[in-house]
């Protein structure tokens, strides 16, 4: 039986026959030939199954609710008697907040930090204190759907280019492999941990679009424009550059309101804005000292952290080898602390027994790692945890020579100064020759492209790993043992490093930033006349980081051509000039 519609087809409609209204074709069309034409309007009718019992629902378990589609746990916490509602919680807060022309609270942000009571505690200090009294703490729990920064990066377009950038091209600049990284924290652990914190996402953001105008500024510097493009260039970076100096400020208000109030633990949030302001400040050279002035504020974040555990070791923070976000901010700390001392020329008096007050201990591997066995730390330092421990005792024994009140080091220290530099050597050596000896151990199981590219970033890292613990090396004997240019053991060690250099290091757009401070060491002591011909292998690299939007390789370029014309050494120079400057990226 034949489905019948009550709408007449188009074609009967159109020429006014009677429609049967049969379908597929009705008589009138079948019989005159117009099978094609013969169509029937669409009728549309909302529902899909107009029977379904709108009355049942879905049994939720307890405590929990559903967050598009997907079905959340949420947090039940009890709150002690006496505590504020949210609500007045929060408009305490807005009535609070200081105006952002009132900067000169930034000069006191160390001695805020250190007076901050209730300071929350942290996987890596929990660990520490697990290891004396054997029992594990109970986990932190973080509300998936409390995303306030994901909100304020969705509120404006300008925010989400300088995000995006930060994400696509700053964070590779803290690693040596750049986008070939295995794991990049900076690029992974950083971002997740800022749409949890507004003032995180604002220095992330402050950070990209600073970086985005250097990287445009040096485009331009090659390129030549009409006159009405660069006005309206201009324009366009005067926006943006007012936009990033105002996310600037809000952050450090926000990060020193934070501070302010004792009630508020100060956990890993706060520590991950006051770590990436400081490099924030090395990465750009800004104003002088407030690198240090950050670094000295996360530093009484951790003793503040070590105290709350009194079966903890006070003043001691065990370098971690664990994975997740609050071991990665240790070891982010840990790094910034040594390289800062190392690149630093002015040693104070009250500041300084502050800085050198926490001591870092490094559980060293049994046995050396294997080409096949580079862990995180290794991809993201660009240097070995070994390495990085000769670093440190570098760092204590500069920092120890620069604080005495004798011109000289002691014997005692001479003796240890001598000895670090044979320990430091041979292990490069060592490592050097059985890396040499086994130059298939990266290849297991890759073929082809894989095997190729495998090796290349294992060949940079073993580059890198050998430059870092050479350039300490050269920190002892010349700023510890006195050694002048003249001298056949600096000659010889800058001419390894050069060759290290030139032969084994990326050029153009792949220099890594984290080398900055081995290029400027190592560039700052080709003073001698037979060594001039390789300045151009660290200017090379300098440039290339200048192109990058790395401002920091500006000063230090400038500072390497002045002690060229001088023939003073580069702490000499930092000192007259009154600079405190880092190259800890």
């Amino acid at each position: 039986m034949a489905v019948r519609s009550k709408p007449p087809c188009n074609t009967c409609k159109t020429q006014g026959l009677k429609c049967d209204t049969k379908k597929p074709r009705c008589t009138n069309c079948s019989t005159n030939g117009n099978e094609a034409r013969c169509m029937y309007p669409l009728t549309l009718k909302w529902g899909g199954r107009p029977y379904k019992d709108k009355t049942k629902r879905i049994k939720m378990p307890p405590n929990t609710r559903l967050v598009d589609g997907v079905l959340m746990a949420t947090v039940v916490k009890k709150e002690p008697r006496g505590t504020l509602k949210r609500k007045d919680r929060k408009s305490i807060r807005e009535s609070a907040t200081p105006a952002l022309e009132n900067m000169t609270m930034v000069k006191n942000f160390g001695e805020l930090v250190e007076d901050t009571h209730g300071i929350g505690s942290s996987p890596a200090a929990q660990s520490q204190a697990v290891a004396w009294t054997g029992q594990a703490p109970l986990p932190r729990l973080l509300k998936p759907m409390d995303l306030p920064g994901l909100v304020l990066l969705n509120s404006s377009a300008q925010y989400s280019a300088f995000f995006e950038f930060y994400v696509c091209e700053t964070a590779h600049t803290f690693v040596p492999l750049h986008k070939d990284a295995k794991s990049n924290p900076f690029r992974t652990i950083v971002p997740r941990l800022a749409l949890h914190s507004p003032t995180l996402m604002k220095i992330i953001m402050a950070f990209g679009g600073r970086h985005l105008k250097q990287r445009l500024r040096a485009e331009q510097e090659d390129q030549c424009y009409a006159l009405e493009e660069g006005h309206s260039d201009l324009s366009v970076s005067s926006y943006s550059d007012k936009l990033v100096k105002n996310l600037e400020k809000q952050s450090l208000v926000e990060l020193i309101r934070q501070l302010s109030y004792a009630q508020n633990g100060v956990d890993d949030l706060v520590l991950a804005c006051v770590l990436l302001l400081a490099s924030l400040c090395i990465f750009f050279s800004t104003d002088n000292n407030k690198w240090y002035t950050h670094l000295h504020g996360a530093e009484g974040i951790i003793i503040r952290e070590l105290k709350n555990h009194p079966n903890v070791e006070q003043n001691l923070l065990k370098y971690p080898s664990e994975e997740g976000p609050s071991f990665f901010l240790r070891r982010w700390f840990a790094y910034i602390r040594v390289i800062g001392t190392l690149s630093s020329a002015h040693f104070r008096g009250s500041p300084t027994q502050d800085y050198s007050s926490l001591k870092i201990e490094f559980n060293l591997p049994t046995r050396p790692e294997k080409n096949d066995e580079m862990d995180g730390v290794f991809y993201t330092n660009g240097m070995e945890v070994t390495v990085l421990s000769f670093l440190a005792q570098v760092a204590n024994i500069v920092l120890e020579n620069e604080i005495s009140s004798m011109h000289a080091p002691t014997p005692a220290l001479f003796r240890a100064t001598i000895d670090l530099d044979y320990k430091i050597i041979n292990w490069l050596n060592v490592r050097e020759m059985s890396q040499e000896d086994n130059p298939e151990a990266t290849s297991s199981g890759t073929i082809g492209t894989c095997f190729d590219d495998k090796l290349r970033q294992h060949s940079i890292l073993r580059a890198t790993n050998l430059l870092f613990g050479l350039t300490g090396v050269l920190q002892l004997r010349r700023r510890v043992m006195g050694m002048t240019h003249e001298s056949s053991m600096v000659h010889d060690l800058l001419c390894r490093m050069t060759n290290l250099i030139e032969l084994r290091m990326p050029t153009g757009n792949n220099v890594p930033s984290c080398l900055l401070f081995c290029f400027f060491c190592c560039g700052c002591e080709l003073i001698e006349e037979s060594l001039a011909p390789r300045r151009k292998i660290c200017l090379i690299q300098l440039d290339s980081l200048i192109k990058d939007g790395v401002e920091s390789a500006l000063h230090a370029k400038m500072i390497m051509e002045e002690c060229w014309r001088t023939s003073k050494s580069w702490w000499e120079v930092l000192r007259e000039r009154n600079l405190e400057i880092c190259f800890a990226i």
